[in-house]
């Protein structure tokens, strides 16, 4: 009588695949993609000279920026808003959702007490996107805090 070989059953991790995955997850996972990221270092790469003399004007100058720094940077800020607004209108329809569904489920998490991190992203993504103080305050930064405007 041949004897078979017996195979053993070795235990393996599965990892539960069922549950649900949030729709701002999805959206969120759209806009924190590589080619995204990429598309808006771009736009800062472009606009950094613009942003630094912006940083400048500020230290060196009490009464802000001038008129002609103030419509650049309110051209930029339109160019930057058309990017964010178009890479969110891709990622909607990627997960299939309209804008009502969106803003219902962004008013949810932003009505929720603690400030997860859902509630962060979209919370920057207002800020940058739709706020023109908040989108110079973050060039400024970003600009002051950029290699090549520290001389590195």
């Amino acid at each position: 009588m041949d004897r078979q070989p017996s195979f053993q059953k070795q235990n393996t991790l599965s990892v539960d695949t069922t549950e649900e995955i949030s729709m701002l997850t999805k959206i969120e996972r759209c806009l924190t993609d590589h080619g995204v990221r990429v598309q808006i270092q771009r736009f800062f790469d472009e606009k950094k000279g613009l942003f630094e003399e912006l940083h400048l004007e500020s230290e060196g100058n009490a009464e802000g920026q001038n008129k002609e720094t103030e419509h650049k940077c309110f051209t930029a800020f339109q160019e930057f808003k058309s990017i964010i607004d178009g890479k969110l209108e891709e990622a909607l329809k990627s997960v299939d959702c309209t804008q009502e569904d969106f803003e219902k489920e962004c008013a949810a998490v932003m009505d929720q007490p603690q400030e997860g991190y859902e509630h962060l992203f979209l919370k920057m993504i207002i800020h940058s996107s739709s706020d023109y103080e908040g989108f110079i305050s973050d060039m400024r930064t970003k600009a002051a805090l950029s290699p090549q405007a520290c001389g590195y």
